[in-house]
């Protein structure tokens, strides 16, 4: 791959597209992006709101009077009069009094020079939405809002986002009990030591995805009245939280979380995270993927009463992490090949909860966890010394198959499997047997046959694949109906364009293609279909400088970024199979700063572009053949 910028100049034009993420919080490239104003354009200093409220800036003040119902005037960001010469702004008045009803949707966002807000005057009592409200206000170094009156505010999605320079936030006034949207809400107060939400209200919330991503500088925060019964999404929730060393989310109850995963990712000085397992559990979670990524100083956990969904998302859940010592019950063996991604050697003691930990030489009571949940740093003792060992049989299109014991503990550096007596079916095929590597011409297993991992050679985890042979009379052409999947079992995969970054971005999420086109991104329809799970996970990355998107299926490619400099993002999707997939072609343009790389099906735009100068690079991963899914 060619290595993109990541330190050089960069025009202003894409600085402010390259100061946020859309994927870890939907952190938006907001209105600017799309509304990009050029001295050339002469902008109003003044002006009216409705038929009873005007503004106008005078000596870089901004001031808003009167009454002004906003109910579907300004809709979003760049909508409001003055977005234009928003960073003229240094100080917001109310002269004799304003009030604003509805929605106050990216009202301050991004005057990055307003240093000074005088709430006087300011009746916020009618607002519903604070979106974005303070969105990329960078140079706010405090803000007091006990003023504020939110009873009626349903959604604060990245009230305070951006705020770069903010170290003295009061909302100990806020009624928060109709928010049900906290998305983003603090991300990326990197410079906010401490935070007083004691007084949350968090009962109607539904999304809490990236609400305190990336307050790099948070020491500790009281989450003791959070209510999470209702909440769906959790992830990001902390990532790069990096001052973090404690948490307490013992009244957190998950039973609704789909998503949590990154949730911790990169909190690389939390050392204890204090959950009430009768509470937090991941029994709903869809994606748990890198919950405790790059957790260094995590050493204990105690998930004794985990139940993972079946089927969800977990891949390398634990990785990185420092993890010593976990806690856990025989409903989690799930879990353990995850773990071994951060030991390939945990001891066993199989009296009540398994107590797992990579030392086997220390004589702690196991009951210490019960006596004292909120310090995990210490060992357990261990009476057996056991590896878990796991075999998965994958039959077609990603298709696991479940046959008998598909993990088990040994005492040794080798463990026997005994290759279960059901045979897979696939229309059109006839099955042959087993094979270790996908899509063999001839089986080297049958029914009854021992398999065994080698500790040194195979490590704890091997996948065997069905072999199939194709019936003669199977029509040949078109699509086999074994190949066909439902439309169900897909993502529809989004394509944005940047108009002024040039920038192209790809997204399964609808929220998150619904925010960036309210934002001015244009939508330019379906770019191709996704399986929602395989063993091929897309790696999306994010460059924090050039205000970039990059994916990759390749997890040395994504390391390498990650070391220069980039943000994991997480896996963005999955890819298809080759033999059932719609060929992703990558092109890149070794001109650009931003959307240096296109991903396409279409050959002909492919073509187009190679001519015009760009680079092609392969295929880059596949999707879902849209002749192989039954719509």
């Amino acid at each position: 791959m060619n290595k993109k910028k990541l330190f050089s100049g960069i025009s202003s034009a894409v600085l402010i597209l390259g100061s946020l993420s859309p994927m870890q919080a939907f952190a938006q490239t907001d209105g600017d992006v799309a509304f990009q104003e050029t001295s050339k354009i002469e902008h109003p200093t003044s002006g009216n709101l409705g038929d009873n409220a005007n503004w106008k800036l005078e000596e870089n003040t901004l001031t808003l009077e009167g009454d002004f119902n906003n109910d579907n005037a300004y809709k979003i960001p760049a909508e409001w009069p003055w977005y234009g010469i928003r960073e003229r702004v240094e100080s917001v008045k109310f002269g004799a009094g304003f009030k604003l009803s509805g929605s106050a949707f990216g009202l301050f966002a991004q005057m990055s020079n307003l240093k000074n807000i005088n709430l006087a005057g300011f009746d916020t009592s009618g607002i519903t939405s604070m979106k974005d409200m303070f969105w990329g206000c960078s140079s706010l170094t405090s803000l007091d809002l006990t003023s504020f009156d939110t009873s009626n505010v349903t959604d604060m999605f990245g009230m305070f986002l951006k705020c770069e320079s903010l170290e003295n936030l009061v909302i100990t006034s806020f009624d928060t009990s109709k928010v049900k949207d906290m998305n983003s809400m603090f991300a990326y107060c990197e410079k906010l030591p401490s935070l007083d939400v004691t007084h949350f209200n968090t009962s109607e919330v539904l999304d809490m995805k990236s609400m305190f991503n990336s307050c790099k500088k948070l020491e500790s925060i009281n989450l003791s009245s959070f209510d999470t019964r209702l909440v769906k999404d959790m992830d990001s929730m902390f990532a790069y939280c990096s001052e973090l060393t404690r948490l307490d989310l013992s009244t957190f109850e998950t039973y609704e979380t789909e998503d949590m995963s990154f949730m911790f990712g990169c909190c690389t000085n939390l050392g204890s995270i204090l959950m009430d397992p009768e509470k937090f559990d991941i029994c709903s979670a869809k994606e748990t993927d890198l919950m405790f990524y790059n957790c260094t100083a995590l050493k204990s956990l105690d998930i004794q009463n985990w139940y993972p969904k079946t089927g969800s998302k977990k891949s390398d859940m634990f990785l990185n992490s420092g993890l010593e010592t976990v806690l856990i019950t025989a409903s989690g063996e799930d879990l353990l090949p995850e773990l071994a991604k951060v030991s390939p050697t945990w001891h066993v003691n199989k009296k009540g909860p398994y107590a797992i930990s990579t030392d086997d030489n220390t004589n702690t009571v196991l009951d210490k966890i019960k006596e004292d949940r909120a310090d995990y740093s210490f060992p357990v003792s261990t009476l057996d010394k056991k590896l878990y060992y796991s075999l998965d049989y994958w039959s077609h299109e990603n298709e696991k198959v479940h046959l008998g014991t598909n993990g088990q503990f040994s005492p040794t550096g080798n463990c026997e499997f005994i290759i279960g007596e059901l045979t897979p079916t696939r229309s059109g095929y006839t099955f042959l047997g087993w094979a270790d590597i996908p899509d063999a011409a001839q089986a080297k297993y049958q029914a009854g046959d021992e398999v065994t991992l080698n500790l040194a050679s195979d490590g704890l985890h091997k996948d065997l694949y069905a072999v199939w042979r194709k019936n003669s009379n199977s029509s040949s052409g078109s699509s086999s109906s074994s190949n066909r999947v439902n439309l169900s079992s897909v993502h529809e995969m989004h394509r944005l364009y940047n108009p002024n970054s040039g920038e192209h971005f790809y997204t399964k999420e609808t929220a998150e293609r619904d925010h960036l086109v309210n934002v001015g991104w244009n939508y330019e329809g379906t770019a191709w279909y996704s399986p929602k799970s395989s063993s091929s996970p897309v790696y999306r990355l994010y460059n924090p400088n050039a205000g970039d998107h990059h994916y990759t299926l390749d997890a040395k490619e994504k390391d390498e970024l990650v070391k220069l400099g980039w943000r994991y993002e997480g896996i963005g999707w999955y890819s298809a199979s080759k033999s059932n997939g719609q060929a992703i072609h990558r092109q890149y343009n070794p001109n650009a700063v931003a959307g240096a790389h296109n991903f396409t099906t279409d050959e002909n735009e492919r073509d187009f572009l190679i001519n015009n100068g760009w680079s092609h690079e392969g295929i880059a991963w596949y999707g879902v053949h849209p002749k192989n899914i039954k719509k």
